[in-house]
């Protein structure tokens, strides 16, 4: 989905790091010294973007207090969109609508499971006239669009990427979702075996 994406140079543009600027907002904001905690899985890779993530808060004065959570009662958590802050395992995707899905109203899966609780008429719709474009061309133009749209709107979730992902798949697996990632797992009563 490389061309679906936008440049990295905008993304620079548009998402700043400037954690000066972020310290005189939260100066001006009356909130100089925050502390919040959030919830993390203990699985994969996820202590590297906890470390990263912890950094960044203490370079603009916030101070996050991470969590630990077995990846077991972390995932049942996410699942019934418990989790009132949260690092989140990387997906893998199958489009980019259904990426874009966890910034449409009731989450990605429209039924208010795994629902960030982000929720704008505008990019629901931004959304779904990109999905339901042909030609490709213009298919690209309009998610790139829509992402623009969602950073203007600073949603509470952003899409964190991992160094890797691994799905083996046998071919006696039969209705295996491609591309939801450990998403899949709220799908095993579709899958069967072939055998």
């Amino acid at each position: 989905m490389r061309d679906y994406a936008l440049p990295e140079e905008e993304v620079k543009r548009l998402m700043p790091y400037n954690p000066q600027e972020a310290k005189q907002l939260l100066q001006a904001a009356g909130q100089p010294n925050l502390t919040f905690k959030f919830q993390h899985p203990t699985s994969s890779n996820v202590i590297d973007y906890v470390n990263i993530f912890v950094r960044q808060m203490q370079a603009v004065g916030i101070t996050a207090q991470a969590e630990p959570m077995d990846a077991g009662t972390w995932v049942a958590q996410y699942f019934q969109s418990k989790l009132t802050a949260s690092l989140s395992l990387n997906q893998e995707y199958a489009n980019p609508d259904f990426a874009l899905h966890w910034y449409v109203t009731r989450g990605i899966t429209g039924n208010g499971r795994y629902d960030t609780g982000f929720s704008d008429p505008e990019v629901d719709a931004a959304v779904k006239k990109a999905a339901g474009i042909l030609d490709e061309k213009e298919r690209i133009k309009a998610y790139q669009e829509a992402q623009r749209l969602i950073i203007a709107k600073d949603p509470p979730f952003w899409n964190f990427f991992g160094i890797r992902s691994n799905v083996l798949v046998s071919n006696e697996v039969i209705n295996y979702p491609r591309g939801l990632g450990s998403l899949g797992y709220g799908f095993v009563k579709d899958i069967w075996l072939n055998r």
